[in-house]
This record gives structure tokens, sequence and C-alpha cells, in this order.
């Protein structure tokens, strides 16, 4: 019998292999805390990232969003769908995902080492090719950020992995 995505072992094992995702995209440099001398600032800095990103997905700014995700993203949809940072780019231009609204909520920011991971709930109303119409989604995710590097000094904060889960829509009244 395959184990629930709900299941407590489910869960364990995926908040396990997030926090060594985590060491990986911070250069394998979790262990010591080296890029974020002052969270007070980063956190902020990491939530206003997170907003850009939701803004650029619903405005389908393509521009942005490559400033805002990394090179090895890896970014997995709620259906299970996993994609790169070029599927995603393209993805987005083609329109076969649409984001119409993103508001997130409740967010907390937690640190391995440098890196950021957030984790929160978002209300999506998506279009995803061929459906005809957007459905209307409440997601749980997390999300990892590392600082962005331009030039040789820190530009930001960038996406490095992206994961959610559908939250399931209550039963109708006369269901219950």
């Amino acid at each position: 019998m395959r184990a629930s995505l709900a299941s407590p072992g489910h869960r364990v094992w995926r908040a396990a292999a997030l926090v060594c995702l985590a060491a990986c995209a911070s250069g394998g440099q979790a262990a010591r805390d080296t890029g974020v001398a002052d969270r007070g600032t980063a956190e902020p800095a990491v939530l206003a990232s997170e907003a850009a990103r939701s803004r650029a997905l619903v405005a389908r700014d393509e521009g942005a969003l490559d400033t805002l995700l990394a090179a090895d993203l890896s970014y997995t949809h709620s259906n299970a769908n996993r994609e790169s940072k070029a599927d995603m780019l393209e993805s987005v231009r083609t329109g076969r995902i649409r984001y119409d609204s993103l508001a997130t909520e409740g967010q907390a920011v937690r640190w391995v080492g440098p890196a950021a991971v957030v984790t929160g709930r978002a209300r999506v109303l998506v279009l995803v090719a061929p459906a005809k119409a957007p459905m209307r989604i409440t997601l749980l995710y997390t999300s990892i950020y590392r600082r962005r590097v331009a030039g040789g000094s820190a530009a930001g904060w960038e996406l490095v992995a992206w994961q959610s889960t559908r939250v399931p829509e209550p039963p109708p009244a006369a269901a219950r």
C-alpha cells in the first residue's frame, strides 16, 4: 500500500529531504553559517523576493522571473510536475500555465546556514492547459532561497526550490 502524502512518515521524510536540498542549495556550506550576517534585514528581503516572484508569475513577467529564479531551480507543482528554470519560463511564456492570482499568507522563514526556507499557504487561481477554465486552489508550500550574486557581490535572493501540496477542498455541506 502506498503511503499517503499527508502521513506523518512522509512529512518527516519530506522535511529531511528539504533540509538536505537547502544544504545543497547553499553550495554545501550549510554546516557553517556564512552568508547572512543580519537575519533581521535578510528575512524581509527574502519575503520581498517571494512577493516579487508571485507578482511576476501573475504579470507573466519573464524578465523578472529570469532574475528571481535560480539557474538550477527545481520547481515542483502540486500535481507533482517538476520543472527547471527553463521549463518554468517556457510554461509562463507560452501560457501553458497561467496564474491569474497568487496570494500568500502565514509565511515563516527558517534558516539553514545561508539558505532561507520559507513555508506558507498560497491561494491560487491558475489555468493549466489544456483546461478551458482556471481552477481555484489552496496550497501549502515550501520554498528555498539563496543569495543571488552578481558582479562578485550579493544582489538579492533567488528561488532555488519550490514544493507545494494541494489542500483538499472540504466536502460539500450535503455530503457531510
